[in-house]
């Protein structure tokens, strides 16, 4: 009897801190794994603000997920991360990697922070553009109020060319006045023009953006990261504008019959596809305000899709190697 007594002397303290320890323990992983969770139902992985909060790298294993819920994931697209690998460094002002098939944000840098987004304007121009195209082989001439000084000039006054010319123009090389005279062929004045860029913009949901010119140039056009990953999934599905974005280089002739050659400024298109993963289509940009940014959907080989947002960079280069090392990053560290 004494040594039972003993016993339970030693074993119930034991037993208690064993209950407390795991009631704090479970807290304490309810509490990493409520970092995960962002609004609008975002899962959260590797981030600048989670390094802040926590020294591991937190991700749900399957019985977490079930455990939650299976309306909140997607759980057989959710990534796993299956290799240990480093994030590879960055350090461009806002980065965003993300995959819309499960909603799962791999890196995440300020990607709510409003910034001047330069050229990637652009895409919200090929957007509006296709809403009120007067017809690819219509005649355009270009005028003096066409006319934007910045980046190399491919037309000048007088000059006739077909508008699919202006398009590819436009998003191909980022040719500024090609840009602005590809939004005049619309017959509508550029506050019109820029009008229904802000509606489309708030109708995708991109609420932290506005518009002022339709090419980029001003320091007003502004977005963050995350508005401008919902406006590369909604262009990309534009058959017109995809096959545009991924020309290297686009040919053509004035009315006139003047040759001319204009080359992409996406400089990742001539490192793609590679190991299996292919470039879907991006945009680049550039103004001082800005700093150098790319935006791009990469694809693998199993189909599945990851999109990069990559703005104020300091120097051209930055913004595609930043890109490819984090993108290549994840295809070889996650499993989805």
């Amino acid at each position: 009897m004494k040594k039972f007594l003993l016993t339970n002397k030693i074993y119930l303290p034991i037993s208690l801190l064993l209950v407390l320890m795991m009631t704090f323990g479970a807290y304490f992983v309810e509490a990493d794994f409520s970092i995960q969770k962002e609004e609008g139902g975002q899962v959260l992985g590797i981030s600048e603000e989670y390094r802040e909060e926590s020294s591991r790298n937190f991700l749900p294993t399957a019985e977490d997920r079930i455990e939650y819920s299976e309306d909140f994931f997607d759980l057989e697209n959710f990534p796993q991360k299956i290799y240990q690998e480093e994030t590879p460094d960055y350090n461009s002002g806002s980065v965003y990697i993300y995959s819309p098939s499960s909603d799962y944000v791999f890196v995440d840098k300020n990607s709510k922070n409003i910034q001047a987004i330069a050229s990637i304007t652009k895409l919200m121009t090929a957007l509006v553009f296709l809403e009120n195209n007067p017809g690819w082989e219509n005649i355009y001439e270009l005028k003096r109020e066409d006319r934007v000084e910045g980046g190399r000039i491919y037309l000048y006054l007088g000059d006739k060319v077909r508008i699919i010319d202006l398009f590819n123009l436009s998003l191909v090389a980022s040719a500024n006045t090609a840009t602005k005279a590809l939004a005049n062929s619309t017959g509508m004045t550029e506050e019109e023009f820029v009008a229904k860029m802000n509606e489309k913009a708030q109708e995708l949901g991109m609420t932290n953006t506005n518009y002022v010119d339709p090419i980029g140039i001003s320091s007003f056009n502004v977005s963050n990261a995350r508005d401008l990953a919902i406006l590369l999934q909604e262009v990309l599905e534009n058959e017109d504008i995809r096959n545009t974005v991924t020309k290297k280089e686009y040919y053509f002739k004035t009315v006139e019959g003047v040759s001319k050659i204009a080359y992409s400024t996406d400089n990742l298109l001539s490192i793609y596809p590679k190991e299996g993963v292919e470039l879907l289509g991006g945009k680049t940009g550039y103004i001082e305000a800005a700093g150098f940014c790319f935006a791009g959907i990469f694809k693998n080989h199993d189909g599945r899709e990851v999109v990069s947002v990559v703005l104020g960079a300091d120097d051209p280069l930055m913004r595609f190697n930043e890109t490819d090392d984090l993108v290549s990053w994840v295809y070889d560290n996650f499993l989805w």
